[in-house]
């Protein structure tokens, strides 16, 4: 006799799946009957192999088939040597996943040198040592690539192949520090960083920047991304660089990336004006915006923190987007660090209860305080 969990449709038996790991399909599912493991083996999966145990590493590649894999995640935390074990089990990697889209190196000391044509998404996260195999997996892979997230920027440096359908950029702030460590040793400018992506000549649209302030040279430059004004539509840059901004300064390069619709930006500014950024924003594309100001050691601050976010509570702020703005300051010493951010993107998710206030100071209506200061 049938159960009424083998009567359910496919389609609904996806939807439960999707909500399971694939050592979890499989060890619930698998060798029931026919059905089951017919759905099962035609199922797209996503393997993440993160804090995973050997024996349920093993049991997963005893049962899946590589033409169904379509996510791989490797990470050498909870098991070492993953790669190395994996290509044990599939030495015929490349011609075996052909349907693999993605594949993720998270701190592993190995990687897959030979990837299908189909993947078009590399992640190297945490991975920090640099050889030519590593550029090369990255060159073979540079004519189907759409997304790239990288640690180690400067290996771009020694590549010199285009990558024409990359839309999707991330370089995290491991690869932004490497990367001026390795300017400063060339006796080059950070004006290099913008010269690698633009030889890249990639039509990116998803930009992702972390910026440390250690060994940068030359931070002038660093908003000016108007080579990629005719394609750049979401931009996320993190600028914790020892530099003041001004307003008008940081306006003028972004008013230059016509397609912005999204940005998020962490940056330190000589005033923080909510005024100023609705007009800014009007002359735009922008739907989305998030932001994270710090207000520079030398400016004096007199206002409230009241005070401060007066100017973030008019209807454009509050009833036409629906953007809400928090406060904090910190003591430090003898100075004292204002930061005004977006709510909740940049909600603080560490509070120390004795000496920070809780919900912060903030634009949002008392009636939206409990969904989105408590939910």
């Amino acid at each position: 006799m049938n159960s009424r969990f083998e009567l359910f449709s496919t389609e609904i038996l996806y939807e439960i799946f999707d909500y399971l790991s694939t050592y979890d399909i499989f060890h619930a599912f698998i060798n029931l009957n026919y059905r089951l493991n017919y759905i099962i083996n035609i199922y797209p999966l996503k393997i993440d192999l993160q804090n995973i145990s050997r024996s349920k590493f093993d049991y997963i590649c005893y049962y899946l088939r590589p033409e169904q894999v379509i996510s791989l995640i490797f990470s050498d935390d909870n098991m070492g040597d993953q790669v190395i074990v994996f290509q044990r089990y599939f030495p015929y990697f490349k011609y075996q996943f052909i349907n693999l889209r993605s594949i993720k190196f998270i701190r592993t000391d190995d990687i897959l040198l030979d990837l299908p044509y189909s993947v078009s998404a590399l992640t190297f996260q945490g991975c920090t040592y640099v050889s030519q195999l590593f550029v090369e997996t990255i060159v073979k892979q540079a004519k189907s690539l759409t997304y790239l997230k990288i640690d180690c920027f400067h290996v771009l440096q020694s590549i010199d192949i285009t990558f024409p359908s990359l839309t999707y950029l991330n370089i995290g702030h491991v690869g932004m520090k490497i990367f001026c460590c390795f300017l400063k040793n060339k006796g080059s400018s950070s004006n290099d960083y913008h010269l690698l992506i633009k030889n890249l000549r990639s039509p990116i649209n998803h930009l992702k920047l972390s910026i440390e302030n250690e060994n940068l040279i030359d931070s002038n430059s660093i908003p000016n991304f108007d080579y990629l004004s005719h394609c750049l539509t979401n931009l996320t840059m993190t600028c914790l660089i020892n530099k003041t901004f001004s307003f008008e300064y940081i306006q003028n390069y972004l008013m230059k990336l016509l397609n912005l619709k999204s940005l998020t930006i962490v940056i330190k500014l000589d005033l923080i004006d909510g005024k100023q950024w609705e007009e800014f924003i009007r002359k735009t594309k922008i739907i989305k915006f998030n932001f994270q100001f710090i207000l520079s050691e030398n400016v004096t601050f007199t206002q409230s923190k009241s005070k401060l976010l007066d100017s973030f509570r008019s209807t454009f702020w509050l009833k036409e987007k629906y953007w809400y703005v928090g406060c904090n300051k910190h003591r430090s010493n003898q100075n004292t660090q204002i930061c005004v951010y977006s709510i909740p993107k940049f909600l603080p998710t560490c509070i120390n209860y004795t000496r920070d206030r809780y919900p912060p100071s903030s634009t949002v209506p008392s009636n939206d305080e409990q969904r989105i200061f408590y939910s």
